[in-house]
């Protein structure tokens, strides 16, 4: 058994960091932190493996296992690296944040390097982040310490819908994040996820929406939200049976119209990554399970919930998004 480092690249578009930024025992470092003769193995890695990169720019993933080869330590700090990237996908929502099938790998008993080669391609619009340790990366750090059933059901969504993020099938981009909602909230058969997503898209149900108040009240006097409220509901529905026939019933992408699909991924890319948010603010104030997120599911809508984001936001892309011609029942 041997200690290896192993260093990873992130892919052309995603997100660059000025600054060495910790995650449990997973590092994310800026190019700047390569020593000699590291920056040669990953460009060496690069046109091993016929990849166009921006290696003198492109922050590394790196850290260090305890295994039997080389082969094994790659498997198990890709491991470790997917929840990384899962949490960071949470803060670059429009950004894919993958891996590179570029890096090197350093035994750290003998100090020799191996720079990274495989025929497989690992788990996979570009921002530089700035040189402060952020609020945002002290709260990823804090998720990532977490370990109950909310914290886990969180990072099982994150990952459904960075799966998501990487898809070009428009079914599976759907059916991804509708997999990302259902590992939020469901915990059996007979839960009915569109409902609490239907509270984070900005319309509150069920017992505990007569407990919303200063939010609902700006909401109800704007005549778009009364108009969508009832197509919303109907539109959620759909969603629900397009999963149901496409995980049980064998349907296929060109088995919809395609205005329809572009409505559901529409719906669910509004819906989910609002979900997300509430969770991570729930978690962050010591909610535990997601029972106990469903009971107090009308305070965190008043806490995290803004109506103009519902109006400007929601409302608007669905008004200026959605195809009249749609298969969706009103």
């Amino acid at each position: 058994m041997n200690d290896y480092l192993v260093a990873m690249l992130l892919d052309d578009g995603g997100a660059i960091y000025s600054e060495t930024i910790v995650y449990g025992d997973v590092e994310v470092r800026p190019a700047s932190s390569d020593i000699a003769g590291e920056s040669d193995l990953i460009k060496k890695s690069a046109e091993k493996n016929q990849l166009v990169l921006s290696t003198k720019f492109n922050s590394r993933v790196c850290c260090i296992v305890n295994t039997v080869g080389i082969d094994e330590a790659v498997e198990l700090a890709i491991v470790k690296f997917e929840k990384v990237l899962d949490l960071l996908s949470s803060n670059f929502v429009i950004s894919k944040v993958t891996l590179a099938n570029c890096g090197f790998i350093k035994n750290l008993n003998t100090g020799v390097y191996t720079y990274l080669e495989s025929e497989k391609e690992p788990f996979s619009n570009m921002f530089v982040t700035p040189q402060v340790t952020d609020p945002v990366t002290l709260q990823n750090n804090y998720l990532m310490q977490q370990d109950n059933e909310l914290s886990k059901s969180y990072f099982n969504s994150l990952h459904w819908g960075r799966n998501a993020s990487k898809e070009n099938n428009l079914q599976l981009k759907i059916l991804f994040k509708w997999f990302a909602l259902e590992a939020l909230f469901k915990k059996n058969d007979n839960d009915n996820v569109a409902d609490t997503m239907r509270w984070f898209l900005g319309f509150p149900n069920g017992n505990q929406a007569q407990i919303v108040k200063s939010t609902a009240l700006v909401l109800q006097q704007d005549s778009r939200y009364r108009k969508w409220r009832g197509w919303i509901s109907e539109a959620l529905k759909d969603i629900r049976e397009f999963r149901n026939n496409s995980t049980h019933s064998g349907f296929r992408y060109f088995d919809y119209e395609y205005s329809m699909l572009k409505t559901y991924d529409l719906l669910m890319t509004l819906g989910l990554s609002r979900c997300q948010s509430a969770v991570r603010y729930s978690i962050l104030q010591r909610i535990e399970t997601v029972d106990e997120f469903k009971e107090y599911i009308g305070i965190i809508f008043e806490q995290v919930a803004d109506a103009n984001d519902i109006l400007n936001n929601i409302l608007f892309s669905i008004e200026n998004h959605v195809d009249n011609k749609a298969n969706i029942k009103h």
